[in-house]
């Protein structure tokens, strides 16, 4: 993430909400790697309890796959850890984060089901 996105993601998430940045977890490598130590760091400290909350831009800068995301987000919520994707309206403690999820494998679901029919 560039420096004015997580900027403006601190300012209009964390700053408005009154929360403290604990710290900032970033992978500066391809997303495409599988090793993502930033990551790796930041679920072993949601593990550890060491914050209440994952703040991210978009769910995309979060997981490469959305198999990758939901996985990660379950962990969280395991550990008592909120997750929020700001610029996607996407929050654990609204459940919107499993509502989206639905929708997006019913669509996906919805576009495969006409092909199997013909």
């Amino acid at each position: 993430m560039d420096p004015s996105r997580a900027n403006v993601c601190r300012k209009t998430a964390a700053e408005r909400q009154g929360w403290q940045i604990a710290e900032v977890y970033e992978d500066v490598m391809s997303g495409a790697k599988s090793s993502r130590p930033g990551l790796n760091r930041l679920m072993e400290d949601a593990g550890a309890r060491k914050f209440d909350c994952v703040l991210v831009w978009k769910l995309d800068r979060f997981g490469r796959s959305l198999v990758d995301c939901l996985n990660n987000i379950r962990t969280l919520e395991e550990n008592g850890v909120r997750f929020i994707a700001v610029t996607q309206g996407l929050d654990t403690d609204q459940g919107t984060v499993e509502r989206s999820s639905q929708s997006q494998r019913a669509t996906s679901e919805a576009r495969i089901v006409p092909h199997h029919r013909r």
